[in-house]
């Protein structure tokens, strides 16, 4: 038996317009089997996230190339 999924998430490179997102919005709502399209605004919250990580994984490539400076993180 195959498996069967009930959603798709899509992530954006980056941050996009309204504007932008309503045309891709009204595409793949013609797509058979959709039931809805439903826009996730950025917030604060996915903001921090994403610096947090940018900052561990910076961190981590600097320590691979200069593993003798100790640094915190």
């Amino acid at each position: 038996m195959s498996d069967s999924y009930s959603a798709l998430t899509v992530v954006f490179e980056k941050d996009m317009r309204k504007e932008d997102v309503e045309v891709l919005i009204v595409a793949i709502s013609q797509f058979k089997g959709v039931l809805s399209v439903q826009p996730q605004a950025s917030d604060l919250n996915t903001l921090i996230a994403t610096q947090r990580v940018r900052n561990e994984l910076g961190n981590k490539i600097l320590n691979l190339v200069y593993p003798d400076i100790s640094r915190s993180e």
